[in-house]
């Protein structure tokens, strides 16, 4: 079967979680890395799939009305995931409502075959086009969160520096998820994973038990210890305003435990449009709260985020630099062992 997913966000994780689930139960090929592209998905089905691959699931990236549709006509999906449908897009479609039907081209695709299903969070639904979609194509759609109409209901997350526990209901069966990942976000993808391995024909049971050797994600809330035994939370690619708060929240968490100084470094997020202020202003004044220290890149293209840290937090330490280059000379020498840094975006 070939399962789809694409999403504003979180459908890189979505993959990986997905992927490691069904490699241990079957045969899976998954696109690495950020491949989402026609040329990038094409190279991968000549290179690397087989006549046993099982499962074949595939990123797609939306970069345009059609995108999507053209990448279900390469790859025809039986499973779909739509992770989310948020501002990341901004600046290439406009409003919410263009980046719905371009996400929702993967749910046409698998909805006219017969016996296809759609994995979704209920967060999707907030958009018109989305909700009219699935209220018409109901029963092809598993719906996770933690609203009274979902199918795999969310009922807790509990983060700690080991991992991320979350607690879901799936046919009035109660299964405790737990990975070894970093930042609440993470706990819609494993929902979502979570819910495909069903739907593909893998026991919860089994499903549970290989999310619990999930590898971190590289670059994707990656927590690692340095040789010196300095912390770093590598969230360097693809940044979105929930993942940038989820980041955040485990900067102010891993800080806390190690009662540390706590570093955020960080050029903003691109794409975000008309919208680029609002957003960068509010995460902004989160991270006032969540560092000690904030070292903006390229400031000139986000100057409301460092408004936002000195609103939050007028005495905090800012740092204006003009490059990564610049951040890293100053973290080399300003910071010490002890430290925790967060790379984000």
């Amino acid at each position: 079967d070939v399962i789809g997913i694409t999403g504003s966000f979180g459908k890189t994780s979505v993959k990986h979680i997905l992927g490691h689930i069904l490699e241990l139960n079957a045969p899976t090929l998954f696109t690495p890395g950020s491949v989402n592209t026609l040329m990038g998905i094409s190279r991968i089905i000549r290179e690397k799939l087989t006549p046993d691959t099982r499962f074949f699931v595939v990123e797609m990236g939306a970069y345009g009305q059609g995108s999507i549709a053209k990448l279900c006509r390469l790859t025809p999906p039986k499973i779909g995931i739509i992770t989310a449908l948020g501002e990341a897009h901004y600046e290439r479609f406009k409003s919410l409502d263009s980046v719905a039907r371009a996400k929702f081209e993967l749910a046409e695709a698998v909805t006219s075959q017969s016996g296809g299903k759609m994995v979704i969070h209920e967060d999707v639904l907030g958009q018109e086009y989305a909700r009219a979609f699935v209220e018409k194509h109901r029963d092809a759609f598993v719906i996770c969160g933690r609203g009274a109409g979902a199918d795999l209901v969310i009922k807790n997350v509990e983060q700690t520096a080991k991992g991320l526990t979350v607690t879901v209901v799936w046919q009035k069966q109660e299964y405790a998820l737990f990975a070894p990942l970093h930042g609440a976000a993470h706990a819609n993808n494993m929902a979502m994973a979570f819910a495909t391995a069903i739907v593909c024909g893998i026991s919860p049971d089994r499903a549970c038990a290989s999310l619990r050797t999930v590898p971190q994600i590289k670059h994707r809330l990656e927590v690692r210890t340095q040789p010196d035994g300095m912390t770093v939370i590598d969230d360097a690619y693809n940044s979105n305003p929930k993942g940038f708060e989820a980041a955040l929240d485990l900067l102010a968490l891993v800080g806390a435990e190690k009662n540390a100084r706590r570093f955020l470094v960080t050029p903003g997020i691109v794409e975000l449009g008309d919208k680029n202020d609002e957003i960068h202003r509010a995460l902004g004044m989160k991270a006032g709260k969540a560092a000690d220290v904030v070292i903006v890149v390229r400031s000139d293209k986000i100057s409301a985020f460092a408004e936002g840290v000195l609103t939050a937090a007028p005495d905090k330490e800012v740092h204006l630099v003009p490059g990564f280059k610049e951040a890293r000379a100053w973290l080399d020498l300003n910071t010490k062992s002890t430290d925790v840094i967060l790379l984000e975006n």
